[in-house]
């Protein structure tokens, strides 16, 4: 009941980072989405930590997701639209095709790799979907933040050159 449940919640995750690329949002200075992702999978890293510990490899399965949700969040960081709405008065960002594409992309290479890794261990692969999504997240978070800061510097000095 317990992998059936894991299962579940990992899917549900799944949908609604899909939805949350795909969306246009306002841009907010808000971590929380990201620290949500990661609190859970850090809960299912201790609640999972004796079978971590049972299998030799399973804190390097761990780290290399985490290095993988990284990097390819910060890829995906690179293909998000962001632009100024001057109806709103606000930063907003959305994803695109390619996005989604690098999301899914990130995902079955993570996916792959734990199994490949991890012998099928149903506990290791989703304590590292988990973290994978919220490293995730924060990888492409970071990047289309720096990203902004460019922009609105650049904003900055065409209002002030008027």
């Amino acid at each position: 009941m317990e992998n059936l449940s894991n299962s579940v919640g990992m899917v549900l995750l799944f949908l609604w980072l899909l939805r949350l690329i795909i969306k246009t949002k306002p841009i907010k200075e808000s971590f929380r989405g990201v620290v949500i992702v990661l609190v859970i999978g850090g809960y299912l890293l201790v609640d999972g930590w004796s079978v971590l510990m049972s299998h030799h490899n399973s804190l390097v399965v761990v780290l290399v997701s985490l290095i993988l949700g990284f990097t390819f969040g910060a890829l995906r960081g690179l293909t998000m639209v962001l632009w100024y709405d001057n109806e709103m008065e606000q930063w907003m960002r959305k994803g695109t095709w390619i996005s989604i594409a690098v999301f899914l992309t990130g995902m079955a290479v993570t996916h792959v790799v734990i199994n490949w890794l991890s012998n099928d261990s149903r506990v290791v692969l989703s304590i590292s979907q988990t973290l994978h999504m919220g490293v995730s997240m924060l990888g492409s978070r970071s990047i289309w933040r720096y990203r902004l800061g460019h922009m609105r510097a650049s904003q900055y000095k065409k209002s002030g050159a008027k």
